[in-house]
């Protein structure tokens, strides 16, 4: 599944590499973001928030890690931001 996107990344088409991992991410993402927060509107906001961050990241993706190990790490990450805030 995360080959045509890793593909896309390594052949300088970041655009085209966001386009199909948000599609095959969407509904992992929030189901983490969710189980973290346990709050259906932040872990909307979580999720929003996560693929803004991917979007930035996504050029320095250097592939020491799976895609999917990566992205599960930046939406724990933020989700858990979002959970501090809260407190």
């Amino acid at each position: 599944m995360d080959e045509p996107i890793v593909a896309k990344l390594r052949s300088g088409q970041a655009d085209e590499a966001f386009a199909l991992l948000v599609p095959a991410y969407r509904r992992r993402v929030f189901a983490l973001a969710y189980a973290v927060l346990r709050d259906r509107a932040a872990a909307e906001d979580v999720a929003q928030e996560t693929f803004v961050k991917l979007w930035r990241a996504l050029p320095g993706f250097d592939g020491r890690a799976q895609l999917s190990t990566w992205i599960y790490a930046i939406t724990r990450n933020v989700a858990i931001s979002a959970l501090r805030r809260r407190r």
